[in-house]
């Protein structure tokens, strides 16, 4: 599974981060005094959010769509295990009747006799053919 990393821009990020702790320390050292508004520092510590909120916005979407392609696999999956499970339980059984009415039987091991349902009577011994 491919993961995805948001690209490190630490550089300019620390630049923003130290203009934030900035402008708080200011607010901070003289609790009387209102400093004059720095226009400048706040709107790249804005853009700097929001650019970093893109790029999370961009990486949780991606995992999310990885998500649920992941899902579509594993239902396909399921959905291919399950038929195959079907037809090793079914075989060969289906709607359409057989062409012979009678089939060979190989005898795996000694039965003795067997009467069938037309009442013949067959004897079942092992490694014999029977039709």
């Amino acid at each position: 599974m491919y993961i995805y990393r948001m690209p490190s821009d630490n550089e300019n990020l620390e630049g923003v981060a130290d203009q934030a702790l900035l402008l708080l320390t200011q607010m901070k050292r003289n609790p009387d005094v209102m400093p004059p508004y720095n226009e400048e520092a706040m709107r790249a510590c804005i853009a700097k959010m929001n650019e970093l909120y893109n790029l999370n916005n961009e990486c949780v979407t991606r995992l999310r769509s990885q998500g649920e392609r992941a899902s579509r696999e594993l239902e396909a999956l399921m959905i291919c295990r399950n038929e195959a499970l079907q037809h090793i339980r079914v075989g060969d059984l289906n709607t359409h009747p057989p062409k012979a009415l009678y089939v060979q039987v190989r005898v795996l091991e000694n039965y003795g006799e067997f009467e069938t349902s037309d009442g013949n009577l067959v004897m079942l011994q092992v490694n014999s053919t029977v039709s």
